[in-house]
C-alpha cells in the first residue's frame, strides 16, 4: 500500500517561485535538446538523408534545412539499415570540401552484449558523457520485438527510451516507418499503433510522393507549436531545405533546376553559361530568371549576368562553417 504521507508535493506558490530553466533546443522551435523524439516516414522518403544532415550540422557547425542554426555536440548515430560505404559516399556528397569533425560516432550494428539493446545503449552513454544526441535509424532494427506489441507494452518499452534520455539529459531521436494505410491524422500513421506517439515528446512526419523532390514535414510536440514545413531535396548536395509552399507550387521543377544551378555555381553566371548548363534556350531562360528575380531568389547583377541570393556563395564559404549552407527561400 502506498503511504500518501510520504508523497512529495509542491504548492502552486512554491512552483511559481521555483527557478526552472527554459527548454533548450537543438533546432529552435522544432527539436528540443532533451527527451524522446520520433521522425516517421515511408521507406526511401529521405529520412536518413535528413538525419545525416542534422548530425553533420550538430557535430561540425552549419545550418539544418538551409535555415536553422543548431546547437553543437557529439552524436551517436546507430545507422542500422546502412553500410559504411553508403554512409561514406553520402557524407562526401554533403561535405565535398570539408574535413570531418570527428564528433559523430557511427554504429552499423548494435549487439546487446547480454544487456539487451536498451541496457547496452545506457552503458555506452555512461562512458561517453560528451554525446548529447542519439539517433536510432531505425527503431525496427534496434528493438524489433516492441513494434507489434499492444499499446500498454509499446508505451512501456518506448517509455524506457524516454527515461534513458531524461536520465542522461540527452535527446534520443528515433527513425520509424509509417503504415501504408492513410489516416486523416498524420500522426496516427506511425507504424505499430499509438504507444510510441504517446511516449514521445516530439514527433516529425516526413511526407513525400515517390520520385518527387518536394516533401512536407509535419511537426508537433509537448514543447513546440504545431508546424508544417514545405521542403525540397537538393539531390546534388543530398540536403533538404525549406521552400515557401506557395512559391514552390508557382516556380515548378524547371525554375528550380535553373535556380539550383546558380546555387551550386556560387557566383555570377551569364545567360550563355546558363543556357549551356540547362539546355534551355535563352528566351525561355530570360522568362524563368525574371520570375526568380520577382520571387526574390535571384539578383540580376548586370545585363545578361545573374546570381543566386543564397546558397554556396563565396561569402558563405568564408563564414567559418564548413557545413554546406543551402539556400533559404
Amino acid at each position: 500500500m502506498v503511504d500518501l504521507n510520504k508523497k512529495s508535493t509542491i504548492t502552486d506558490s512554491e512552483l511559481l517561485a521555483k527557478d526552472i530553466p527554459p527548454v533548450d533546443y537543438i533546432v529552435d522551435g522544432l527539436l528540443p535538446a532533451t527527451g524522446l523524439a520520433v521522425i516517421g516516414g515511408k521507406p526511401k522518403d529521405g529520412k536518413t538523408i535528413m538525419m545525416t544532415d542534422l548530425s553533420l550540422a550538430m557535430s561540425g557547425g552549419g545550418r539544418f534545412l538551409g535555415t536553422f542554426e543548431v546547437s553543437q555536440g557529439e552524436v551517436l548515430y546507430l545507422a542500422l539499415e546502412d553500410t559504411e560505404r553508403r554512409m561514406k559516399d553520402r557524407i562526401k556528397k554533403m561535405l565535398p570540401d570539408c574535413p570531418p569533425s570527428g564528433r559523430i560516432h557511427f554504429a552499423f550494428t548494435w549487439d546487446d552484449n547480454g544487456h539487451g539493446a536498451f541496457g547496452n545503449l545506457s552503458k555506452w552513454l555512461d562512458s561517453h558523457k560528451n554525446v548529447k544526441t542519439v539517433i536510432i535509424d531505425t527503431l525496427s532494427r534496434f528493438s524489433p520485438v516492441s513494434i507489434r506489441s499492444q499499446y500498454g507494452k509499446q508505451y512501456e518499452k518506448f517509455g524506457e527510451l524516454k527515461k534513458m534520455a531524461d536520465s542522461h539529459n540527452i535527446l534520443i531521436l528515433v527513425v520509424h516507418h509509417l503504415r501504408k494505410t492513410k489516416s486523416a491524422d498524420s500522426f496516427d500513421m506511425l507504424y505499430g499503433g499509438s504507444g510510441l506517439a504517446a511516449a514521445a515528446d516530439t514527433i516529425w512526419i516526413l511526407q513525400r510522393a515517390r520520385g518527387e523532390d518536394f516533401a512536407k514535414l509535419i511537426v508537433s510536440g509537448r514543447d513546440i507549436a504545431d508546424t508544417e514545413l514545405c521542403l525540397m531535396l537538393d539531390k546534388t548536395l543530398l540536403t533538404w531545405f525549406i521552400v515557401d509552399p506557395i512559391t514552390a507550387d508557382l516556380i515548378g521543377q524547371e525554375l528550380l533546376r535553373v535556380f539550383n544551378i546558380l546555387v551550386m555555381k556560387g557566383e555570377t553566371m551569364t545567360l550563355e553559361d546558363l543556357s549551356i548548363a540547362t539546355g534551355l534556350k535563352k528566351p525561355v531562360l530570360v522568362k524563368y530568371l525574371k520570375k526568380l528575380i520577382d520571387y526574390g531568389y535571384v539578383d540580376k547583377v548586370s545585363y545578361g549576368h545573374y546570381r543566386a541570393k543564397h546558397g554556396r556563395t563565396k561569402e558563405n564559404r568564408k563564414s567559418g562553417s564548413c557545413h554546406q549552407i543551402a539556400l533559404r527561400a
